[in-house]
């Protein structure tokens, strides 16, 4: 096992011989420059050291004043139960060893002459270290997905290839109305329309058959169905992972019935709109005043001048195209009409005037000649000067005086 390239091992040796304690400091960094080693000459001083809470592994004397090795091993245990524990002691006897193991030690060395023993302390700390390090960067992995989980709104289900939930979080109370055990082991159809049952397991065996996805997992509008009946508009991503060997597959569900509700009532409103717009033979219109261009928002250009656009030559008459410029307001607008039209346009271009009303003629090349009024005002969302408005055929009140 490898750790992390560049990575430092921090090592704390309590030895009551300060000297040896830096020679074995001095021999262990030539064996590994991974190494930072730091030294006490107490059990207690080592004690003190740990509130840090930074080692990666401990080295320790047996026999000691004050607390011994195995004491000493039984202190950092209290508090630290995981962390490597080397016992390297120039006092070995199989009752030592026997406490040792006992008290939870993790590796246990006996002191000899020569430097040799220094590239088996070495590598024993390494290895112990690196599996520690490993093991509690994955407790922290597995920490912050478990409040990840947990504090999520969303729900978040794996099942397996069999399409069975494997896991399900706490927001699946809220969104389906099971407890999380409840539909661990249970097919995800459970949550699933009756209607859309076999087709989800059909086309989930296809892929695991062929790879081939049938919808865009990243991103599926999809009903679920709650505990009491009642179905749930969903959108879901999935991905795939692998796990001990095993095939997964992990779900991220987010109720939108908010969103969907919203949606539905901005369509009632538009149709509402719309119908009031038709019956009124009226248009709302944007019009850009950096550009020129204008266009519609709402109705048509048709229905408020009451000529069929396809049947009309666009290029001559560019109004139906529902994008024109103001100078082609002339090929719209009647010709007595247009100067007055344009002087009123041109003081809101300029910034002269902040409202806009007006009525007019439609041009006589356009057909019958309508009555057109039109109300609009200067806005400047973000900056950029606009004109809003709303035109009405008022052909009908014009010839009832």
């Amino acid at each position: 096992m490898a750790i992390v390239d560049e990575a430092t091992i921090r090592v704390l040796h309590v030895d009551d011989e300060p000297d040896f304690a830096e020679l074995a400091a001095t021999l262990l960094k030539r064996e590994n420059d991974q190494f930072d080693i730091e030294t006490a000459t107490s059990a207690t001083d080592g004690l003190s050291l740990l509130e840090d809470d930074g080692f990666d592994c401990i080295i320790s004397d047996y026999d000691m004043p004050g607390q011994n090795g195995i004491e000493f091993l039984e202190a950092v245990r209290a508090d630290h139960s995981d962390l490597p524990f080397v016992l390297f002691t120039g006092k070995g006897s199989e009752e030592i060893a026997s406490d040792a193991i006992s008290a939870g030690v993790t590796d246990y060395l006996q002191k000899s002459g020569g430097t040799d023993q220094y590239t088996v302390l070495a590598n024993r700390v390494q290895n112990a270290a690196e599996k520690f390090i490993t093991e509690r960067e994955a407790e922290q992995t597995r920490q912050r997905l478990q409040a990840i989980t947990d504090n999520s709104a969303d729900a978040i289900i794996t099942i397996d290839t069999e399409s069975t939930i494997q896991f399900a979080n706490r927001a699946v109370v809220d969104l389906f109305g099971y407890a999380p055990d409840a539909l661990s082991g249970e097919s995800l159809t459970t949550i699933m329309p009756e209607r859309f049952r076999e087709t989800h397991l059909d086309s989930f065996d296809t892929y695991l058959e062929t790879g081939e996805k049938t919808v865009n997992w990243s991103s599926i509008e999809f009903p679920g169905l709650h505990h009491d009946g009642h179905e749930v508009p969903l959108l879901i991503s999935y991905s795939e992972f692998w796990h001990d060997g095993d095939r997964h597959f992990i779900g991220v569900l987010r109720d939108i019935s908010e969103r969907k509700a919203r949606e539905a009532e901005m369509e009632r409103m538009r149709e509402q709109t719309e119908f009031a717009l038709t019956v009124t033979k009226s248009l709302i219109w944007e019009a850009d005043l950096e550009t020129g261009a204008v266009q519609t928002v709402a109705g048509s250009f048709e229905q408020l001048f009451g000529i069929d656009a396809e049947s009309t030559d666009s290029g001559a008459f560019p109004f139906f195209e529902n994008v024109i410029q103001r100078t082609e307001f002339q090929t719209v607008i009647h010709p007595e009409d247009f100067p007055i039209v344009d002087r009123k346009f041109e003081a809101i271009v300029a910034g002269e005037a902040e409202r806009l009303h007006l009525e007019c003629r439609t041009h006589p090349d356009l057909g019958e000649i309508r009555w057109i009024a039109a109300n609009a005002y200067r806005q400047s969302p973000n900056g950029d000067p606009r004109l809003v408005g709303i035109a009405t055929n008022i052909t009908a009140q014009k010839t009832d005086r």
